[in-house]
């Protein structure tokens, strides 16, 4: 059974690059279960794939726990990826799931992300969705977040297309800070 930490995983996998032939050994994060051995997961390219676990030699690890010291020197894996970062990964994943026959869609309200802070000339306004995507430049939670904008930290939130009218007026008379 899979823990709600996302166990990491170690496939095994004849390298396809010249320049990879010292890997044996494939580190991923699993993020979504299909059926039966067949997950989404995150790969050290940060990319998200479909394996099928049945099909390939695998080691199950915890998220925390170390690589094997025998296999460590045999192992193409990624930096720590924060808690952040890992559940823009999973949404993602839950639409692909989708795709795959696993669930059914989540609520398509349309929404956007827009700059929170009241105080700002461009307040309101929706921002370039790859400065918050991009892990330099963007934080994202659930419905607020943090992107860098001419040099400067700037507080966003997601607001529901149709709940904007209101959430401007609201926000513009209270004068909040996001981090009130």
């Amino acid at each position: 059974m899979v823990t709600p930490l996302n166990p990491k995983i170690l496939v095994k996998i004849w390298p396809t690059w010249p320049s990879d032939l010292r890997y044996i050994w494939y580190y991923r994060i699993l993020l979504c279960h299909i059926k039966g051995s067949i997950w989404l997961i995150l790969t050290p390219d940060l990319e998200i794939q479909r394996h099928d676990l049945s099909a390939i030699p695998h080691r199950v690890l915890d998220r925390a726990a170390p690589f094997p010291a025998a296999i460590t020197g045999e192992i193409y894996a990624h930096d720590k990826i924060g808690n952040a970062i890992l559940q823009g990964y999973k949404r993602q994943t839950s639409i692909m799931a989708v795709i795959l026959g696993k669930g059914t869609l989540p609520d398509s309200e349309t929404y956007a992300w827009v700059i929170q802070e009241s105080g700002r000339p461009d307040f309101g306004e929706q921002i370039d969705l790859r400065l918050l995507n991009n892990k330099a430049t963007g934080l994202a939670f659930a419905t607020k977040g943090m992107i860098q904008l001419n040099g400067k930290e700037v507080f966003v939130e997601r607001v529901p297309l149709h709940e904007f009218a209101t959430w401007k007026k609201t926000r513009k008379a209270l004068g909040m800070d996001i981090r009130l």
